[in-house]
């Protein structure tokens, strides 16, 4: 079956690994809203070695909509970010579709 197109946008920006890992920390509840602040939200992550800063604003100039950052030591989209969409998205439906391969 394919994704809603809201899982679709942004999975694609993610390696299947990075993605499904992203998914387990988001069901083990690992992001944790901080604050908001202009057009954006800042999340706590719990990580492998402590916690990680992330920052999702939206970004119309982004082909995607929105720009993320974290503070982990990955080089590229991470499974903290995705975490946190799918925090922001917060929908049983679309957890569980993300959970599919």
């Amino acid at each position: 079956m394919d994704y809603p197109l809201e899982i679709r946008n942004y999975k694609d920006l993610f390696s299947s690994a990075v993605w499904n890992r992203g998914v387990q920390y988001y069901q083990f509840g690992y992001a944790q809203w901080v604050d908001d602040f202009d057009h954006g939200m800042e999340y706590e992550v719990q990580g492998s070695v402590g916690y990680y800063r992330v920052r999702i604003w939206d970004d119309s100039s982004s082909h995607n909509g929105f720009r993320a950052e974290c503070n982990c030591p990955y080089h590229g989209p991470c499974k903290h970010i995705v975490a946190v969409i799918l925090d922001g998205m917060d929908d049983e439906f679309i957890i569980e579709k993300a959970k599919k391969p």
